[in-house]
């Protein structure tokens, strides 16, 4: 039987409308029900660009009246070799699912650093409306209106979900009490944590249990925040500190992004997505692919996330 292929962007008209439940399944098979067309699992998508399915299953599930739609998005066989790379990458909905369990296994980090600890994560307010928006099929034509969407939000779905007061708490819990705590918002309260749990786990290869390497590793972080003061035989440790402040960058690239309007994005915003990349992420803006710079950023979050986890066993 022969197979049909076409753009992702076909699936935009039917996932904007508001009533539109979608996600996947086993090998990605996509599940879709508007009002127009319902698609259950005999559609598959390939990464972030394509979508096929068999001709029988299209003249089954497609209505004749949405078939000139669909024709416009219609893309010449991509080839088997093509087809069978693109169905291991990762498609928009596995981003947003590896977003939330990278959340949950941080919340379960924090908790093997303080039993007592509330989830850093919020992970129960979770945005139905966001992970729409984050798992609507990209227009091959992106504009930096829709990027700044996707930023704001990756932001809300993931960053606002951090509590200030919870990770406060949390730091103060395992003993780090340091005279700025007061003055630190969510990210930078996250990041302070990351690098803690960074150097714990250095410290794991020569202490004898968990909670000497975590104290050790607070007594660094609080050095870290008084240069003039810090003893020279912790440098490495310091380092890591630093390292660890580095991969965290994407994050605070999306914090300054969200700020920015999505709305009639004029050259004077672009420059301002221009510095935040070339800042944060060092990466060159190209205006002409603000479809790649959108991709980057759900992966950049993700590296960032998956980076607090990059420990060795015994300190998780």
């Amino acid at each position: 039987m022969s197979s049909v292929v076409f753009d992702q962007e076909v699936l935009r008209k039917y996932q904007e409308q508001p009533e539109a439940e979608a996600s996947i399944g086993h090998i990605r098979s996509l599940t879709l029900r508007t009002r127009d067309l319902h698609i259950l699992h005999d559609f598959y998508l390939l990464g972030t660009e394509y979508l096929w399915t068999l001709m029988d299953n299209f003249v089954t599930a497609i209505p004749l009246k949405e078939w000139a739609h669909w024709q416009s998005y219609n893309v010449p066989y991509i080839g088997h070799e093509k087809m069978n790379a693109l169905s291991k990458q990762d498609t928009l909905f596995d981003f947003v699912k590896t977003l939330t369990v990278l959340g949950s296994q941080i919340n379960e980090l924090g908790s093997r650093f303080d039993l007592q600890a509330e989830p850093l994560f919020a992970l129960g307010n979770l945005s139905m409306k966001d992970r729409a928006v984050l798992t609507c099929a990209l227009p091959r034509k992106t504009s930096p209106g829709e990027f700044l969407q996707r930023v704001q939000a990756l932001n809300s779905f993931v960053l606002e979900t951090l509590s200030t007061h919870r990770l406060r708490a949390f730091l103060r819990g395992i003993g780090y009490n340091s005279s700025q705590l007061d003055k630190l918002y969510s990210l930078k309260l996250l990041t302070t944590f990351a690098a803690i749990a960074a150097v714990t786990s250095r410290a794991s290869l020569w202490t004898a249990t968990f909670q000497e390497a975590r104290d050790y590793a607070v007594a660094r972080m609080l050095e870290w925040n008084e240069p003039e003061n810090r003893p020279s035989e912790y440098l490495e440790d310091y380092k890591i500190i630093e390292a660890t402040f580095e991969k965290l960058e994407p994050i605070f690239a999306i914090y300054d992004l969200r700020q920015l309007s999505a709305h009639n994005v004029g050259s004077e915003v672009e420059d301002q997505i221009e510095s935040v990349l070339e800042n944060r992420l060092k990466s060159r803006l190209n205006r002409e692919d603000y479809r790649g710079h959108t991709l980057q950023m759900y992966r950049a979050l993700i590296e960032s996330l998956r980076s607090i986890l990059e420990l060795d066993d015994y300190a998780i």
